[in-house]
């Protein structure tokens, strides 16, 4: 994509000092430049904005189809691999046993005092 936009950079960067040399020889020759109606122009533009943003759109949409496709396939052929790996794939919700619903869980997550870190350092036997 980089390689892309750099590309582009560079052909607008060449088109620009292209049309402003053209200019500047106008300009030497006192020709004075035709007046041009932008009109028809933005428009095709416009449509040229829409329609690229909508592929981008398009095949983005269409890309993060394919990968959630591909990752299903790998999925159950992982657990068909490793029939042990299924619980690992289970879909869990974060706020089953809840009883206050959400909000509880926020509260309690922000409430709860963090376990204090023990002075007492655990016994080791020296190895003479």
């Amino acid at each position: 994509m980089i390689v892309g936009l750099s590309i582009t950079l560079v052909v607008l960067v060449i088109g620009t000092w292209l049309y402003m040399v053209y200019i500047s020889w106008k300009a030497s020759e006192a020709i004075s430049p035709a007046v041009a109606t932008y009109g028809p122009l933005l428009a095709r533009l416009n449509q040229a904005l829409r329609l690229t943003r909508r592929g981008w759109y398009g095949a983005s949409l269409q890309g993060r189809k394919t990968l959630a496709w591909f990752s299903q396939k790998a999925q159950t052929t992982f657990i068909k691999i490793f029939p042990t790996a299924k619980s690992a794939f289970t879909k869990r919700d974060m706020m089953t046993g809840l009883t206050h619903g959400p909000s509880s869980y926020f509260l309690k997550t922000i409430s709860q005092p963090r376990k204090k870190a023990s002075k007492r350092l655990p016994r080791i036997k020296k190895v003479v």
